[in-house]
This record gives C-alpha cells, sequence and structure tokens, in this order.
C-alpha cells in the first residue's frame, strides 16, 4: 500500500501546488507581467492623463501636436507610478485590485483563444505543407477579438460592463489589427515549425533524458535554450506590437490599472487606432531597458522553478514507477 499512499501524495502535490504555480508562472508571469511593461508610461506619475477641450481646440487651429493635462486621479482607482520591471510591485498591482483573482485576469478569453487556435493548428496537420502553413497564419483571423478582449480585460479596471459590451466590432478588430496579428501568427508558425524541425533531427530520446543520461540530457538542454532564443527575438517582439495597437482600441471612458503609454494616450484621446510603424517608433527607450531587464527575470525565475519543482517530480515519478517494479 505504500505505493499507492506515494501515488495519491503525488496527485495532490500537482493538483494544490504544482499547477497552479504553472498557471502562475506561464499565466501571470510570462503573459500578463510583460503586457503591462510594453503598455506601461516609463515616467509614470500617479495622475491621469487628460487633455482639456480649450487647449486641444487652440493647438489644432495653431497646427501643433494637441498637449496633454494632468489632473488629480479618481477617487475609486490611481495609478501609483510606474511598476514594470519590478517583479514584486507588479504582483502588487495586480494583487492589490481583488486579491488572488487578479493574478487571473483575463485568463479564460486567452484560454478560449489558444484552444481554438489549437483546433485551427490541428486541421492544418491533414494539409499539405505549404497550404497547412498558409492556414495556420490566416485562419486565427476569425478569432481576432477574442485576443482583444484579452488585452482589453486585463489592462482596465474591473467594472460592472458584461464581457459582450467590451468586444470590439469584427470589422474594426480587422481593420486594425489583422496587419500586426498576422506578423504576430507568422513568428509563432516559424518558430514551431521551426523547432519541430530541430526536434526531428536532434533524435531526442525522452526515456533517456528521464532516466539521466548525459547525451539526451544535452540536447534537451540545446532544444529548450533554441525554443527560449526564437520566442525571444521572434514571437515575443511580434506580440508585443499586436498588444500596443490592439491597447489604443480600448475606449476613451476605460480605466486602466496602469498608466499607458503617452502615445496610447495620444491615440485614444483622438479616438484613432495606432498603425504598426507608430506602435513600433513609438516606444520609449526606457520602456525597453525595461522589457530587456524584465525578461531576463522572467527567464530566471521560469527556468529556476522549471528546474527545481522538474526535479522534484521527476525523482518522486521514479520512486513510484521503481516501487511498482519492485512490487
Amino acid at each position: 500500500m505504500a505505493w499507492l499512499t506515494a501515488e495519491v501524495c503525488f496527485f495532490a502535490f500537482n493538483l494544490l501546488f504544482s499547477i497552479p504555480l504553472a498557471i502562475f508562472l506561464y499565466y501571470t508571469i510570462n503573459g500578463v507581467f510583460p503586457l503591462l511593461a510594453v503598455l506601461e508610461d516609463p515616467d509614470a506619475s500617479p495622475y491621469y492623463y487628460l487633455r482639456l477641450e480649450k487647449d486641444r481646440a487652440d493647438d489644432v487651429s495653431a497646427g501643433l501636436r494637441p498637449r496633454i493635462q494632468l489632473k488629480e486621479p479618481a477617487a475609486n482607482f490611481a495609478h501609483k507610478g510606474a511598476v514594470t520591471p519590478r517583479l514584486r510591485s507588479m504582483y502588487r498591482l495586480l494583487y492589490s485590485i481583488r486579491k488572488p483573482f487578479s493574478l487571473l485576469r483575463g485568463f479564460g478569453w486567452l484560454l478560449l483563444w489558444n484552444v481554438c487556435k489549437f483546433r485551427l493548428l490541428l486541421a492544418s496537420i491533414a494539409m499539405s505543407p505549404a497550404a497547412g502553413l498558409l492556414f495556420q497564419i490566416v485562419a486565427p483571423l476569425a478569432l481576432v477579438q477574442l485576443h482583444t478582449l484579452w488585452v482589453h480585460t486585463t489592462i482596465s479596471y474591473p467594472s460592472s460592463k458584461p464581457a459582450w459590451r467590451r468586444v470590439v466590432p469584427l470589422k474594426t478588430a480587422l481593420r486594425s489589427v489583422a496587419g500586426p496579428m498576422l506578423l504576430a501568427l507568422a513568428a509563432e508558425a516559424v518558430t514551431q515549425r521551426t523547432m519541430v524541425g530541430v526536434y526531428t533531427g536532434m533524435e531526442i530520446e525522452w526515456v533517456d533524458f528521464l532516466l539521466l543520461q548525459k547525451q539526451a540530457g544535452t540536447k534537451a538542454t540545446w532544444f529548450f535554450l533554441l525554443l527560449t532564443l526564437l520566442v525571444v527575438v521572434l514571437v515575443t517582439p511580434a506580440h508585443l506590437l499586436l498588444m500596443r495597437v490592439q491597447a489604443s482600441l480600448l475606449p476613451g471612458n476605460e480605466d486602466t490599472i496602469i498608466a499607458l503609454d503617452s502615445a496610447i494616450v495620444l491615440a485614444r484621446d483622438e479616438g484613432r487606432i495606432m498603425t504598426m510603424m507608430e506602435a513600433l517608433t513609438s516606444v520609449k527607450r526606457q520602456s525597453l531597458i525595461n522589457l530587456a531587464f524584465l525578461y531576463f527575470k522572467i527567464i530566471a525565475v521560469t527556468w529556476i522553478t522549471v528546474m527545481v519543482v522538474g526535479s522534484i517530480e521527476l525523482g518522486w515519478y521514479l520512486d513510484i514507477a521503481f516501487s511498482h517494479w519492485r512490487f
């Protein structure tokens, strides 16, 4: 019965610790934190941005760029200055809104987006390589509203407005987000197919890896390092560009949990949508530095956590497996 007790404890450990930790690690830290970082104004102060109609009219008549004025924060919510790239500050910001539930802001929408996208990926497997790649890149455009809704839900302050009222019209979403969305989907598709080819070529024996064979372990390490590099170089920049464009679609009357970048604020203020080029060139130097530091911390935390928890899980699993064989 000892092996049965060990299996129950192993299952409980995964259910109560490993799975929640994995969701927090891969969704909150690797998903929400970079989203907040790329949209936040690095020079944020505890005020809302607000332009005055009179000043705007004067600037427009003079052919100048409209000024952005400051006012005291609203009573129900106030920005408290920039929080990136400090992981603890970003965690505290989310936790202060609705306690642990805020750490999963928008999780359901992103999960639905990924499930639908995975179904489309499965459909593309039956096609020829070229047609499958094209389908994998273009087909998810039909779900662009889901991804945009995730961005808006994650960065906006909780309200009583139902989810269906937050959905951007499909025509508007396609017209404004199709370009950066295609770029992000293409980066994902190239990364996925590259890694499949590398995996096939390396002939990694995962049984040997689980049994701690040195050669298989070295191959697996290089595989994950290459995957990390492709994600950082290709996938991440494309997604960050996409999310800046999507943030400009957020209605002007929606409060946000961070002080948005001034370029995004100006676009919302003028009732227009950022272009891809504007979203790229308007990123401030300090924002890029903050993102670099943030991703360094995220990658370090992710790798350390995976190595530590993975070692515990692997040792426990092998112990249970060997106890079965002995039994």
